[in-house]
């Protein structure tokens, strides 16, 4: 066991956390240990958008208007910032048991004698409360435990390495945005070089056309763009199947369900449920100081001098 010792004074909760969670900025950013997908995300984000805005723009403006611009930017921009919330949310981590912890500290505090699984009815489906043996915690339901990032995760979707970061109850909604404004991204950017490239084969056959770079450059755009849509889409139809269900993706890759979900408010109110949630607290104050009682490496120590 590695020892280390920290100071009583000024020590954090987030600078003790016994996972593999990453935390930037003092605690106020909470993300997953994989950033190598996540760095390829903003790449096949931000090279077309910079291509798009430096050789595409100036045609725009001589055949289109600047307003089409302006739209570009706005989508772009709420795409780019919902990838960043969901990537450096905290996604509903669930505090653990650390040391002498009591249950006034963690209300989810469960025993080594705790069954490993508990039955509760939920609109008359059963669902089994699972105790897990990482977090020494009674998983609500929903709730699942992270083998990547390795924290018990509230309403817990999936881990989606696109982001670096888990997908749960407080930034799914974020994600939503974000797979849907790159959609829309894609489509609308598509649809504008499409319509340059219409536009100048009326003044030029497609052996003149094809000779002028920035018309390339355009249909380079335009066949990424398509191809970003068609497999983005599939990801989008199927949280759009999952949230008229009510079901998360992990739940609906283990067949939690086999008619529908307990938790199912109906089609319309399944939506505002996921799109329009309200502002969850984090269930951990990331900046709050640590306990003297909590603090785990000091309590090694003092056991092994008790032992010599």
């Amino acid at each position: 066991v590695e020892q280390t010792k920290y100071s009583r004074m000024g020590t954090l909760k987030y600078q003790t956390w016994p996972s593999k969670t990453v935390f930037r900025w003092g605690g106020r950013l909470v993300t997953g240990p994989d950033k190598l997908y996540f760095l390829l995300t903003l790449m096949m984000l931000f090279v077309p958008e910079i291509l798009f805005l430096v050789i595409v723009s100036p045609a725009i403006l001589e055949l289109l208007s600047v307003a089409v611009i302006v739209v570009d930017l706005y989508i772009f921009i709420n795409c780019a910032v919902c990838l960043f919330i969901t990537s450096y949310m905290d996604p509903g981590i669930l505090p653990r048991k650390i040391a002498d912890q009591s249950a006034s500290e963690n209300p989810w505090l469960a025993s080594q004698k705790y069954p490993l699984t508990t039955t509760i009815h939920v609109v008359g489906n059963k669902v089994d409360l699972k105790r897990c043996s990482t977090c020494n915690i009674v998983r609500p339901p929903r709730t699942s435990h992270c083998s990547y990032c390795d924290n018990c995760v509230d309403r817990f979707d999936h881990h989606c390495p696109w982001t670096g970061n888990c997908v749960g109850k407080r930034n799914y909604r974020f994600f939503l945005l974000f797979v849907y404004g790159a959609l829309l991204n894609c489509l609308y950017m598509a649809g504008i070089n499409l319509a340059i490239i219409l536009i100048r084969s009326k003044d030029s056959d497609l052996t003149t056309l094809f000779k002028d770079w920035r018309i390339i450059i355009s249909l380079v755009l335009l066949i990424y763009a398509l191809g970003a849509f068609l497999t983005v889409s599939l990801l989008g139809g199927l949280h759009c199947s999952l949230i008229w269900r009510n079901v998360t993706t992990n739940e609906n890759i283990k067949g939690s369900w086999a008619k529908k979900s307990p938790y199912s408010l109906g089609f319309f109110k399944n939506y505002l449920f996921f799109f329009c949630p309200p502002r969850y607290p984090q269930y951990i104050d990331w900046r709050e100081p640590m306990p003297e009682a909590l603090d785990v490496s000091v309590k090694i120590e003092d056991s092994e001098k008790t032992q010599l």
